[in-house]
């Protein structure tokens, strides 16, 4: 009974093989998660754009006036200046 009632392993520490398949798998999704997050919320973000046009377009029963005022904001080449992070808060949406 000497040795302190500890089991030596019959495998010989052959799980090695696994413990880098599972480190290299992280690795992958440690790079690939922000960038699959940042396609989420580029869809996220054009099927609300696209809904608030809908909705507006049956709001005001006009589209052809919305297409005409998009089309419009698309071709003024007016500079807009950037917001500072002060003035963001005013035009962020709460999503609750």
């Amino acid at each position: 009974m000497s040795g302190g009632g500890r089991r030596k392993s019959s495998s010989g520490g052959g799980g090695g093989g696994a413990q880098i398949i599972i480190l290299v798998v992280g690795i992958v999704l440690m790079i690939l998660a922000p960038i699959i997050a940042q396609v989420i919320y580029f869809a996220i973000s054009r099927k609300r754009e696209y809904l608030a046009d809908a909705t507006s377009a049956l709001y005001t029963r006009y589209p052809e006036g919305l297409a005409s005022a998009l089309e419009k904001l698309q071709t003024n080449n007016t500079q807009v200046k950037m917001l500072t992070s002060y003035g963001t808060h005013v035009y962020q949406q709460s999503l609750l």
